[in-house]
């Protein structure tokens, strides 16, 4: 349960320290605006905030009994 909790806590964390970084705003060219988006997504991804994440998808997930 524990390893659990401490999944949330780091997701939440990264979140946190990410989300100003990935709010595109609407210019009302959907096209433009996913575009900005997922190049935003790539560069954290690409910096210290992706790695951390690479980390949480790897970690094995504890098995219910």
């Amino acid at each position: 349960m524990v390893a659990v909790e401490g999944r949330a806590l780091a997701l939440d964390g990264y979140r946190h320290a990410v989300e100003h970084r990935l709010d595109v705003a609407d210019t009302g060219d959907i096209e433009a605006d996913l575009r900005t988006q997922v190049r935003s997504f790539v560069e954290v991804l690409r910096g210290p905030a992706g790695r951390a994440i690479a980390e949480l998808i790897g970690q094995p997930r504890p098995i219910p009994n």
